[in-house]
């Protein structure tokens, strides 16, 4: 499916954007673009230097794993516009995602992305939560007599702590937002900056899962990545690898079914949007 998307979106030039509305030219999300990719680009260069050196090989596996992941990301619009980037950015294409059958959400060429903002907050933020996850296993290993039940339970607890420090600052900077909310679970409802709850519902079961299996794998799944024992040479190496991709596609997708799904009874939408924010 991923492949039958990009090529018909790339067949179609389907990443030009139509023309979108003028904004007043304000810098602001323009420079919180820059700052956000600038910070996961930090994270990236110096947490792959500690995987590289540390030899945490599934935690390189999980950073490029997610890369194969990222085409299920703007299908949280699918039934209908639920988050929408702002076309006032640098380097703004339109989506894959329309060429997806019995899609209802922007028509093609109007489903505003960023690619760049994606790309790096996606990878950088996989980077991260390996590293979240390395330093919970230290942890523990420091603390010999540390219960399974305790450990999975500091896991998740931490991880929905982590997500609601930043994910509602992420939708109040300006390069993209919620168009939907649910009433009565949904932060600053009306605003243009919005937060539906579901989101932090979402992505802690997406942060969990990532960290999860990082976690599994480093206390009790060590041979994972192993190549097998037998057949063709390449096949053996691809294998374990292609599992990893197999993960990292089955949280996304469990992150964007929930977030579908939450949005089917949404009602409530932005009543004015800022000056600065531009679509087709």
């Amino acid at each position: 499916m991923q492949f039958l998307l990009y090529s018909a979106w790339i067949a179609d030039h389907g990443y030009r954007l139509a023309t979108p509305r003028p904004s007043d030219g304000s810098p602001f999300p323009l420079i919180t673009q820059m700052a956000v990719c600038g910070l996961y680009a930090v994270i990236l260069f110096f947490g792959g230097i500690v995987l590289v050196r540390h030899r945490l090989m599934m935690g390189i596996a999980l950073g490029a794993a997610i890369v194969f992941a990222l085409w299920l990301e703007p299908l949280a619009n699918v039934a209908g516009l639920l988050i929408e980037y702002n076309a006032h950015a640098i380097g703004p294409a339109s989506s894959w995602a329309p060429y997806l059958p019995g899609w209802r959400g922007p028509a093609r060429h109007h489903a505003t992305h960023q690619p760049v903002t994606l790309v790096l907050a996606w990878v950088g933020g996989t980077v991260a939560g390996v590293l979240y996850a390395e330093g919970l296993i230290r942890y523990r290993r420091r603390r010999p007599g540390m219960s399974t039940r305790y450990f999975v339970g500091l896991l998740a607890l931490s991880s929905v702590a982590v997500v609601n420090l930043q994910d509602p600052l992420f939708f109040a900077l300006g390069f993209v937002r919620y168009d939907k909310g649910i009433d009565g679970f949904t932060l600053w409802p009306g605003a243009w900056h919005q937060f539906p709850l579901q989101e932090t519902l979402a992505f802690s079961m997406l942060m969990i899962g990532l960290a999860g299996f990082y976690c599994w794998h480093r206390l009790h799944g060590g041979d994972f990545l192993h190549p097998a024992s037998t057949g063709p040479r390449a096949l053996r190496r691809a294998v374990p690898f292609l599992a990893v991709i197999g993960v990292a596609n089955a949280v996304t997708f469990c992150y964007i079914a929930i977030l579908v799904l939450c949005g089917l009874p949404a009602t409530i939408t932005p009543a004015e949007l800022p000056g600065f924010w531009s679509s087709p």
